[in-house]
């Protein structure tokens, strides 16, 4: 069984956002750690070009996130169906099955988790990251 989330970038108000669908191992614990570690090790921390490359330029959404998108084969762009979810999708029902949302913030260059298509922030998650290369310190990531 797949766990499905949505990976996106607020567009707006706090509840405001839009993003693309990502099929497997969508928990925290994988997705959320992936993410993070893709952000600072491939992107530098820098939140503007991470939500450029690694969510508008694939709008089909990911298979497995970081290894298989659904809109491109081979490196070359398909004609797959675009997998876009917004808040106003969520509001009416329309949500893919997401379990998790995690949603970029790159004003703040925060990551805002939330459990299905409620909005509520999980609270009490942390994640501890060691020092990598491009983020010598170690990581504690929480969600408030």
């Amino acid at each position: 069984m797949s766990t499905r989330a949505i990976i996106g970038r607020t567009t707006g108000a706090e509840q405001q956002f839009r993003g693309i669908y990502s099929h497997s191992d969508g928990f925290p614990t994988w997705l959320g750690k992936s993410l993070w570690q893709t952000l600072h090790e491939q992107f530098n921390g820098d939140v503007k070009r991470f939500v450029r490359e690694v969510i508008t330029a694939h709008p089909g959404g990911w298979s497995v996130f970081g290894e298989r998108c659904y809109c491109h084969e081979d490196g070359i762009k398909t004609a797959q169906p675009r997998m876009v979810f917004t808040d106003k999708n969520f509001a009416k029902g329309e949500d893919g099955s997401a379990e998790w949302l995690y949603i970029f913030d790159v004003k703040t260059r925060k990551l805002k988790l939330f459990i299905r298509n409620e909005f509520i922030p999980v609270v009490g998650v942390a994640w501890i990251y060691p020092p990598t290369k491009n983020n010598p310190q170690q990581t504690i990531v929480e969600s408030r």
